[in-house]
């Protein structure tokens, strides 16, 4: 199928992508951290709402990916010939 090579299905379910988004959100906050010289750990606060954005951005990529995979699909689809699956 040409969809697949231009508006790939998420290969992963929804919840790797939370996961692997909030491994990147500790990494940026050890980094931010390391770069403006402050103990992060000391600073409890600012982990959920970090994560709780960045679940949420994860999330609704997942989503955009899936939606443009089904609509790719769907057009690829509706331009096949109906004659090819009758034979």
């Amino acid at each position: 199928m040409m969809a697949q090579g231009y508006a790939p299905r998420p290969e992963t379910n929804l919840m790797m992508y939370v996961v692997v988004g909030i491994g990147l959100a500790i990494i940026a906050l050890a980094l931010f951290g390391q770069f403006y010289e402050i103990e992060v750990a000391s600073h409890p606060a600012w982990y959920a709402p970090f994560i709780i954005l960045i679940s949420v951005v994860a999330i609704l990529l997942w989503f955009v990916r899936r939606h443009r995979h089904n609509k790719a699909h769907r057009a690829e689809y509706d331009r096949t010939e109906p004659e090819k699956f009758l034979d």
